[in-house]
């Protein structure tokens, strides 16, 4: 039973050949002709992932992009919508809704968590480590649990504690990405634009790579899975623009749990 949707990284080899080292010179390596060629001495990495081919030629010998042994993404080797993302010797899969496992081929129930920031009232700290999810800011975090300074956390300092403002941030990392990860918005403040709560958002996938930035306006729900095409999510940070303020209620994600 695990956390997240997405997998973690599947090693693929790239490049390898066959065993013909003796003969020509090592077609073993990858993107390396032989000069000798033939059967199976002398093969030279190529095609997709370290496909082995015949190196009789005695030119490049293989068949991907500058000797790299190719794409190992290509044909894509995750199941179910998964999408893969290459790196130098490896690939991740990258799971949707419902999915989990290295390669996306396991079947899961989504399992939505909740974190109420209310409940952690009245308290002060510079970090938060609650149900798979660190939750850290520009500064200390204030939480609050009243008619006047609201039901949620904002930022030390800026405009007032009870709000995150004034380009303050805050970031929410979680232990594994996550599906349809959401904050509720309890106050919104503006500047002089008259857009309340101007936020922007930046999201990171399943390998840390950024998704992007989104804006985010007003109050209620946002769901920051939904900004980047329900993506898995690994991480995410919100920024206030200047002038601007939100309290965050809540936060919710969901998690893939083994049937």
């Amino acid at each position: 039973m695990g956390l997240g949707c997405s997998s973690s990284s599947s090693q693929r080899t790239l490049g390898g050949g066959g065993d013909g080292g003796q003969n020509g010179n090592s077609g073993g390596l990858a993107g390396t002709s032989s000069t000798s060629g033939g059967s199976a001495s002398g093969t030279a990495a190529g095609g997709n992932a370290g496909v082995p081919q015949s190196g009789s030629g005695g030119t490049a010998g293989s068949g991907g992009a500058a000797g790299s042994g190719g794409n190992p993404c290509d044909p894509n080797p995750c199941f179910n919508g998964g999408t893969c993302s290459a790196s130098a010797t490896s690939y991740t899969c990258s799971c949707i809704n419902g999915y989990s496992g290295s390669h996306c081929e396991v079947p899961c129930n989504l399992t939505d968590v909740l974190i109420t920031f209310a409940d952690l009232a009245p308290s002060q700290t510079d970090k938060l480590e609650q149900n798979g999810v660190e939750v850290f800011g520009s500064a200390n975090l204030v939480f609050f649990a009243d008619d006047i300074y609201g039901h949620g956390f904002g930022i030390a300092g800026g405009v007032g504690d009870f709000l995150i403002d004034d380009l303050e941030f805050v970031t929410f990392r979680f232990a594994s990405p996550v599906q349809n990860a959401r904050y509720f918005v309890e106050l919104t403040t503006t500047g002089s634009d008259a857009i309340y709560g101007e936020s922007e958002i930046e999201a990171f996938d399943a390998t840390g790579a950024s998704l992007g930035t989104q804006t985010a306006t007003d109050l209620d729900q946002k769901n920051v899975s939904l900004l980047f095409d329900d993506a898995p999510i690994s991480e995410f940070t919100i920024t206030l623009n200047d002038g601007d303020g939100i309290q965050i209620g809540n936060v919710r994600y969901s998690i893939c749990m083994s049937p």
